[in-house]
């Protein structure tokens, strides 16, 4: 009887993702419906296994990603999936959750990949910043590499959370201007503008951090 009952599902999967794939009206809101619970929970339950201390922006907008990665290319990736050995499509998109959340925390644990990226500064060139020296956090190389991700790791801590919120789209995320720009309801000018009092106050932050210590090991 409850072999029964999964083949029944299974069957239920396939015609929703069939007609999906072939962009029937209302298919998408359906797929969406009956699956959202199941992926937003996904995201809350990697986010705890890790021991991750997640934000609902964050949770929200890997959860759109989710459904973003589903529904790309006329359900490209949806359709590629094929029940193989009775495979469920409740695990499977529990899996495409997973992974994409352990990605997003990979890159958020990887702070040297994001001091790497702030020091090239990704968009100097804008207009904004033309006749301006262009933010990095190139001094951050001066320090030890044993204490470099300790402080920025600190700085970070001490931004509001509009600015760290910035950070994490524009570097944990690695998001183009124009989208943050979309997601955050502001002008790309205005992004740009951000992110160069963001970068100065970690350079200030990171200046009193060091102050003390340097004083102390004198």
């Amino acid at each position: 009887m409850e072999k029964k009952l999964d083949r029944e599902a299974i069957k239920r999967e396939k015609q929703l993702v069939a007609r999906c794939v072939k962009e029937s009206k209302g298919a998408w809101e359906e797929f969406v419906d009956a699956y959202k619970g199941l992926i937003y929970n996904s995201i809350i339950r990697t986010f705890h296994f890790v021991g991750y201390k997640n934000t609902e922006e964050i949770a929200d907008d890997l959860f759109q990603d989710v459904f973003a990665l589903l529904l790309k290319n006329r359900c490209a990736k949806l359709g590629s999936f094929k029940w193989k050995n009775d495979c469920s499509l409740v695990y499977w998109l529990g899996v495409i959750t997973k992974n994409l959340t352990f990605d997003y925390i990979r890159k958020f644990i990887s702070r040297e990949n994001i001091l790497t990226s702030m020091a090239k500064d990704p968009g100097s060139e804008h207009v904004l910043l033309d006749e301006e020296e262009s933010p990095d956090m190139s001094f951050l190389g001066k320090i030890e590499e044993k204490e470099r991700l300790e402080i920025f790791g600190q700085a970070l801590e001490r931004l509001s959370k509009d600015e760290l919120r910035l950070v994490e789209l524009l570097y944990f995320r690695g998001l183009a201007h124009e989208r943050t720009a979309d997601i955050l309801g502001k002008s790309v000018d205005a992004v740009y503008m951000q992110k160069k009092r963001v970068i100065e106050k970690l350079k200030a932050i990171v200046k009193k951090i060091l102050k003390p210590k340097r004083i102390f090991e004198a």
